[in-house]
């Protein structure tokens, strides 16, 4: 009953509830703010519907993004907490079902797609630009395999990328 989203200004001292978002039925995964105003967060599932929210005003209030807006999820499918990455406008998340969900608006409207792992796989994203990245096989599915997934259009599509030897990260970063 007292998850939601807390803020605070005096550096962790005291955190003051935000928004009404985010009930006893909830599960946030993700919060990102893109500057000091525009933030988006992402939670699992509810009521069929992935929970998502954003802010431009630095967190005071939380507006949800209407079902309409993001894909539904497929039977049993939910996000990975902490599992995503941003660049520019641009925000990814994976699911435990092989999906990358993307938005090129700050997180008001979403689009899915199907990394070339399939269904089956926990997954993540690693982007060097608004257009270039990786998908991975995730903390849930420990990557023994040396195989990537590529895009070139801002992950629209994913394709194979294979890799020498076996790869036991947990998550990738890239250094500039």
């Amino acid at each position: 009953a007292t998850q939601g989203l807390y803020k605070t200004t005096d550096g962790g001292t005291t955190w003051v509830k935000k928004g009404g978002v985010y009930g006893a039925s909830s599960f946030a995964n993700v919060i990102h703010f893109f500057d000091d105003m525009y933030g988006v967060a992402q939670g699992d599932p509810v009521s069929g519907e992935y929970e998502i929210y954003v802010t431009t005003n630095g967190g005071e209030t939380w507006t949800p993004i209407p079902g309409a807006s993001i894909p539904n999820p497929t039977t049993g499918e939910f996000g990975i907490t902490g599992n995503y990455c941003a660049f520019g406008d641009n925000i990814w998340f994976g699911t435990n079902q092989g999906r990358i969900f993307r938005s090129t608006d700050k997180g008001n409207t979403w689009a899915a797609s199907m990394t070339a792992f399939g269904a089956a796989e926990v997954v993540g994203s690693l982007m060097f630009d608004a257009m270039n990245g990786f998908a991975y096989r995730s903390y849930l599915n420990m990557g023994i395999e040396p195989v990537l997934n590529a895009t070139s259009d801002g992950g629209v599509t994913w394709t194979p990328y294979n890799t020498v030897g076996s790869s036991f990260a947990r998550y990738f970063y890239r250094v500039p």
